[in-house]
């Protein structure tokens, strides 16, 4: 009898304790990853997303950009686009792990000379830009540059003026 009752208890505390991994494995309700590693998948299909203005050619009207992205070449239309159209900043004034803004330089031929991207990695991933990664891309989409310091730190150094780095939103 006792031999019984203590292989029921192992037998209850085993489905006990199993009970307690499944539960634990369940996938989380929250959708934001703390770290998002883009891929040149990751930009593919861009032009579907939302545009954040309207294409722009000319000179930057501000000024502010100098000749970042083109701005002072009067034939190259800009288009940004982000990847989620409900990105918006959250309460602590930052976008979501996983947001990406993508600037589109397109020349007058059709032909897209450059492509530039930021993405909000997140993680412990630039801590001092927020985790904001930097991207150049060719006109085919494939990553030539990227990280934190991406041109020197320019493209960081401009956009830490703008609220969460994002000039558009």
């Amino acid at each position: 009898m006792v031999r019984v009752l203590c292989s029921c208890a192992c037998s209850i505390g085993i489905v006990g304790a199993l009970m307690t991994l499944i539960s634990g494995c369940e996938k989380s309700t929250d959708s934001t990853p703390s770290e998002f590693v883009a891929e040149a998948k990751d930009f593919s299909g861009y032009r579907t997303w939302t545009q954040t203005t309207a294409p722009r050619r000319g000179p930057d009207p501000s000024g502010f950009i100098g000749d970042a992205h083109a701005a002072q070449d009067t034939m190259v239309i800009r288009s940004i686009f982000v990847n989620n159209s409900n990105a918006q900043r959250q309460g602590n004034r930052e976008f979501p792990v996983g947001t990406i803004f993508l600037k589109e330089l397109r020349a007058p031929d059709g032909s897209i000379p450059m492509i530039t991207a930021m993405v909000k990695r997140g993680g412990s991933f630039n801590p001092n830009d927020k985790g904001w990664e930097w991207f150049v891309l060719d006109g085919q989409g494939a990553i030539t540059m990227r990280g934190s310091n991406v041109m020197d730190g320019m493209c960081a150094a401009c956009h830490k003026a703008a609220s969460d780095y994002v000039f558009t939103r």
